[in-house]
């Protein structure tokens, strides 16, 4: 229960963060990196869209990530929710895709400097590897991370 809780809190603090940032970047639109493609990533994708329609998903470290949102999509599609699934696939148009491997999350949080969020919606046991490497090797200067499903946000 304390656990269910916490995560709930965590996504909460974290959709108010984003309203926060969207609100301020108006004018563009709001630059998400990925680290973890699968359903914890894409359901709060949607509660972003919510607040924010103009959301570029820019890069995905997970192998499998475009192959989950596809997936994801498809089971929208059968529920015909399509206009989520439309919404949600304008997010993922040219999202650079990288391997869930050292040298990969390295690339990852290089080539993308420019974000506006960075979302760790991994397995629970690649957090502090993934955190980390953000950390270690992303030159944003403001980071806006989000562990989802974990007891961390940065």
């Amino acid at each position: 229960m304390i656990r269910s809780a916490a995560v709930l809190f965590l996504f909460c603090v974290a959709i108010c963060s984003f309203s926060a940032v969207s609100a301020y970047e108006a004018n563009r639109a709001v630059r998400i990196a990925i680290l973890g493609g699968g359903g914890r990533s894409q359901h709060l994708l949607l509660e972003c869209l919510k607040i924010n329609k103009d959301i570029k998903v820019v890069a995905i470290c997970d192998e499998n990530g475009l192959a989950a949102h596809n997936f994801f999509c498809e089971k929208l599609k059968a529920q015909h929710q399509i206009s989520t699934c439309t919404a949600l696939q304008a997010c993922f148009k040219d999202t650079a895709v990288y391997p869930d491997t050292e040298d990969g999350l390295q690339q990852f949080c290089r080539n993308h400097s420019g974000v506006d969020w960075i979302f760790i919606t991994s397995s629970n046991y690649r957090h502090q590897a993934h955190l980390t490497s953000v950390l270690e090797y992303s030159p944003v200067k403001n980071r806006n991370t989000i562990e989802y499903g974990s007891y961390s946000y940065v």
